[in-house]
């Protein structure tokens, strides 16, 4: 389902690229690069000093925490990342945190290319830069010069017992009252649960950093699985049962409603945003930050237990479907059947034939405007482009041959996207491809165009999302099971 409100990710990353000080180093958050042999690695770094005024409280513990929880937060409601967070435990030892370290694991969990290094870094550059004002201003947070940071860990913060009979060895935890940054946090022994308790009008300016996050949720099993910006995550119901407590306990009888983790910031209920290693909640002042694994994985490993479950209902939605196609179909009547596919799929805004199947077309035989997820190949931004998923205008071949599809079938796609004013290029091929077809597609998807490429499995994979497509082309291709 498509949030009427969704937001464009192509718009959200040129709009906070273009901002004067985008590319600028922003305290305390750093996007830092290591090279390997395998490429370069993007990871980010929370880092607060002593000498800059901030220390009290179980070291620094609080502002690496709630800095870091709430940096990933914004990234990954803005659609740059959705990030592990990892801990390094300070020389005081657990539960003081010395800092915290990012691994973007969605959209790139692999080394990148020199490539898209330069693209990448200025994207998470950009929207760090957008998460670092949003926090200033909703936690009240200036130079020691401008105002002189105070904090106390002598008083217990008068909402904490309220929660003992929840947080086990509660007493042992951490906890600090502050102002510059403004707030009444804890952390318990394992750093596994972190509450902030923030300033009245701190939720208003969050609901402007968060209001990019426009989520799709459904409660399937015991997970919330959540889709946002191209991202999946997954969030353990327990999860939100826990928070859901800790906040109504916390902030009593203003605490907002849950109404799913479908939430948005604007609707000033109970706010979910899960990040790979945990997950995010916001009340009406209370900020929770769950170590919980949400990320992809767990994404994945839940899709995989919901096919092993619904195995007796798969024949309901083809999932067993297999299919037997013309040994030489119609040219015409095969590409009638891709455009039909074509425009079923998700994100495609319109698809236009450019003439007969067989004319004489400069190599094009369909344009698409399309919201198109990555193509093959690790490198797939366009020059000037700071998102793989955006809206493309795509020229689309389609190629019958009564063997594979060579190289010398396809015509120089580069000369073909540029002559007709495109951003990417997309083949269809039956019965199949060469490699060396492959190979070069793949080889030009790594300079900078989006490319892809389908055959029979992946219009197959279509077919069964969209059975009454193949009622119309028995001549082309029929089910068989």
């Amino acid at each position: 389902m498509t949030r009427p409100n969704e937001v464009d990710q192509d718009l959200v990353d040129r709009f906070l690229a273009s901002q004067p000080c985008a590319q600028d180093f922003h305290f305390p958050f750093s996007v830092l690069t290591e090279l390997g042999e395998s490429g370069a690695l993007l990871y980010g770094l929370v880092r607060i000093e002593s000498y800059y005024g901030w220390d009290g409280g179980g070291g620094r513990t609080d502002l690496h925490d709630i800095f870091g929880l709430t940096w990933a937060a914004s990234l990954r409601a803005s659609g740059a990342a959705s990030s592990e967070v990892w801990i390094d435990v300070g020389w005081a030892g657990s539960p003081e945190i010395n800092n915290r370290f990012f691994f973007f694991k969605q959209p790139f969990s692999s080394a990148l290319s020199e490539s898209e290094l330069g693209i990448q870094r200025a994207r998470l550059m950009a929207h760090t830069a957008w998460a670092a004002h949003g926090l200033l201003e909703a936690f009240q947070f200036t130079s020691p010069s401008n105002k002189r940071p105070t904090w106390t860990d002598k008083r217990k913060p008068n909402w904490l017992d309220r929660l003992n009979d929840l947080i086990p060895k509660l007493d042992d935890g951490i906890w600090i009252s502050r102002r510059n940054p403004n707030w009444e946090y804890y952390v318990d022994p394992t750093n596994a649960v972190s509450i902030a308790r923030l300033s009245k009008n701190a939720r208003l300016e969050l609901n402007h950093l968060f209001g990019l996050y426009r989520p799709t949720a459904q409660l399937i099993g015991s997970n919330f699985i959540v889709a946002a910006n191209g991202l999946r995550n997954l969030i353990p119901k327990t999860s939100v049962d826990f928070a859901i407590d800790i906040i109504r306990r916390v902030e009593g009888r203003s605490a907002p409603k849950w109404t799913g983790a479908g939430a948005c910031a604007d609707e000033n209920s109970i706010l979910s945003i899960p990040l790979e290693s945990h997950c995010i909640f916001l009340g009406r002042r209370t900020m929770i930050g769950l170590a919980v694994p949400c990320g992809l994985e767990e994404f994945d490993a839940a899709r995989a237990a919901w096919a092993t479950r619904n195995a007796a209902e798969n024949a309901l939605f083809n999932i067993g479907k297999t299919y037997r196609w013309a040994e030489k179909p119609n040219p015409s009547r095969f590409e009638e059947l891709v455009h039909a596919i074509l425009e079923d799929e998700p994100g495609l805004q319109w698809v236009r034939a450019t003439g007969p199947t067989n004319e004489r077309d400069q190599g094009r035989d369909m344009v698409v405007v399309w919201l198109t997820p990555p193509g093959i190949g690790p490198h797939v931004l366009g020059k000037g482009d700071v998102a793989p998923a955006r809206t493309r205008r795509i020229v689309v071949q389609v190629k019958s041959r009564g063997k594979s599809v060579g190289k010398t079938d396809v015509r120089d796609v580069r000369d073909t996207i540029e002559r007709h004013g495109a951003d990417g290029f997309l083949l269809v091929a039956f019965p199949g491809w060469s490699n060396d077809l492959f190979n070069y597609l793949e080889g030009l998807a790594e300079k900078g165009p989006w490319v892809n490429l389908w055959g029979p499995s992946q219009l197959e994979e279509r077919l069964r999302r969209r059975p009454h497509v193949c009622k119309r082309f028995p001549d082309v291709v029929q089910e068989t099971g």
